[in-house]
């Protein structure tokens, strides 16, 4: 399994808050345009439409939250296929510590 670093710039919560809100809005309008259609009294529809919307919501969470694992899946593959190259400042750096540790174990 995957570590999850909270503070990593991956992919954030909002899209899967927005997918869900889409999802939601969506059965929303379907379930007042229905009502419409078939005549429905305007307490049955809207009562109607607010539990689709609820429904909705929460398939929508779970499509969005799928959908966020995979391309934060993605996106750790692609860091790890294509590291980015170090400079040469960094090279040195890593070389100098390096011998600093050296120093110190043969001075204890």
């Amino acid at each position: 399994m995957v570590r999850r670093n909270p503070w990593a710039k991956e992919c954030s919560a909002i899209p899967s808050r927005v997918i869900a809100a889409c999802f939601a809005l969506a059965g929303f309008t379907a379930a007042i345009l229905v009502g419409l259609y078939v005549r429905l009294d305007a307490d049955t529809a809207i009562l109607r439409a607010i539990v689709v919307m609820v429904a909705c919501y929460i398939s929508g969470r779970l499509v969005g939250h799928v959908a966020q694992r995979v391309v934060d899946d993605h996106i750790q593959a692609y860091r790890a296929s294509n590291p980015i190259p170090k400079n040469d400042y960094e090279i040195e750096a890593e070389q100098a510590a390096a011998t600093v540790d050296k120093t110190k174990h043969k001075a204890a």
